[in-house]
């Protein structure tokens, strides 16, 4: 996250505009998905299945159900990887 807090403080320098430290966590995780699709594609393909298992087996045990488009899912994937 040290990378999302860099990102939003040279923002605010060079532009002016104030993000706002609750834009460092998007930032961080953009940074981590670009980083990841430019990798190799056969580890990349092996992980999304295992990322896939996981998220079915979590689904399976717990009595709520996940949401895709929440950060805290997203950040718990990236950490995962």
């Amino acid at each position: 996250m040290v990378f999302g807090r860099e990102a939003v403080r040279l923002i605010h320098a060079s532009l002016g505009v104030d993000l706002g430290q609750a834009e460092a966590p998007n930032f961080a995780l953009h940074a981590l998905a670009a980083n990841y699709a430019h990798g190799n594609m056969p580890k990349a393909t092996a992980t999304a299945q295992v990322m896939s298992d996981i998220m079915t087996m979590l689904e399976a045990q717990l009595p709520t159900h996940l949401d895709y488009s929440s950060l805290s899912l997203a950040r718990f994937i990236t950490h995962l990887r």
